[in-house]
């Protein structure tokens, strides 16, 4: 019993391994589809700020220089504003992680970069840290101008840098994602294995106690007549005679009244285990129940068989079970051709036990008469 609920907790345990895995594969997979989110997103904004370095450097030209138009230079400059306010916003979210506005202008938030993407980030932000805003007298205007013209190469360059680093890091996070992931699935796939193999064994366990005696550890009566149906089927295939030896102990009733029924029960394991010593290897011996013992004989002509009976008979002859206290057995066999069923079979072997059986009494009886007949005339 112990066994048997050792082997469900085993069991329980496997499933609930499974669904824990299974759980950790779909996380992974919500993980790496977040983790490719936003690494879309932060590779975007790091090649948007290429354009609107290119963008506010172009506006600005444009705004100093006095031979455009003055409405042309008015709207240059507001538009130059607009993209290097977004650049130093981007930027800045990129150094330190938060709120930014992503292309169509809607909010998004960016992780702090870390390792080679932090070098470009850093070294853009020193280069521009004079100029947190756009100069808005026009000689400001013009050195800012001369700014960014002389360092545009410079921030496109670690622009593009940052985007490159971005992708990178991007492909080793997800990579790593995608290894953590392959591996929780395998390990559910196996344990899987673990579980239908475990269920497999939980089975043939309970196939086997649904069979098996629980004191004497033989086939019980479904038992014995589930294997008497397959041995009576393949002897029809070869034509060979199949046979039944059964036997009912004597004295049991007297064992059980006189010394218990623990002592009864030990009786009943020591007969099946002298019945599993004596037997030929392919025979099969079962405990119909009580004091009844059947063994079931596949391939045994009738004159062998018995010859087996009669010496059963003899080796069950006096069982010490304690100490003055023996039993003995009487035994009955049938032999027939494979055309029988398990009932006939049994039934011939009933009658022909019953017979020992009473035969044994009358002995019984004869050696007590006896006995107190002697006593009686003093020649005991």
């Amino acid at each position: 019993m112990n066994t048997f609920f050792s082997g469900n907790k085993r069991l329980m345990l496997a499933i609930a391994l499974f669904v824990v895995l299974d759980f950790g594969t779909l996380a992974f997979s919500y993980k790496i589809s977040r983790q490719v989110e936003k690494d879309a997103v932060a590779i975007n904004l790091a090649g948007r700020q290429r354009m609107l370095s290119q963008r506010a450097t172009k506006a600005v030209l444009i705004a100093t220089n006095e031979k455009n138009a003055l409405p042309l230079r008015t709207a240059a400059v507001k538009e130059a504003n607009a993209a290097y306010e977004l650049f130093l916003e981007t930027l800045r979210a990129f150094a330190k992680g938060g709120k930014a506005r992503g292309g169509a202008g809607q909010p998004v938030v960016l992780d702090r970069v870390h390792g080679t993407a932090m070098e470009p980030v850093d070294k853009v932000l020193a280069l521009v840290g004079n100029y947190e805003h756009l100069p808005n007298d026009p000689k400001s205007l013009q050195a800012f101008s001369a700014f960014l013209v002389a360092n545009n190469q410079t921030i496109l360059e670690s622009m593009n840098q940052l985007t490159n680093a971005l992708e990178k890091q991007s492909v080793d996070v997800v990579g790593k994602l995608r290894f953590a992931q392959t591996l929780a699935f395998l390990l559910s796939l196996i344990n899987f294995g673990v579980i239908l193999m475990g269920m497999h064994r939980e089975r043939k366990k309970a196939d086997r106690s649904s069979i098996t005696d629980n004191l004497t550890g033989l086939l019980n009566r479904t038992g014995i007549y589930r294997k008497l149906d397959r041995e009576i089927i393949a002897a029809r295939g070869k034509q060979r005679p199949i046979g039944v030896l059964l036997l009912d102990l004597n004295g049991f009733k007297a064992i059980n009244d006189q010394h218990g029924h623990a002592m009864g029960d030990k009786a009943l394991v020591d007969v099946a285990q002298k019945l599993i010593d004596w037997c030929p290897r392919d025979w099969s011996p079962g405990r119909l129940g009580g004091d009844e013992f059947v063994l079931i004989c596949p391939n045994v002509p009738t004159k062998v068989l018995e010859n087996y009976a009669y010496d059963l008979t003899r080796y069950l002859r006096e069982v010490e079970i304690a100490p003055d206290a023996f039993i003995s057995a009487s035994v009955g066999w049938a032999s027939s051709l494979p055309e029988t069923t398990p009932d006939k079979l049994m039934s011939a072997a009933d009658t022909m036990m019953y017979s020992e059986k009473v035969e044994h009494h009358k002995v019984q009886r004869y050696r007590e008469s006896t006995r107190d007949v002697a006593t009686e005339t003093g020649l005991g």
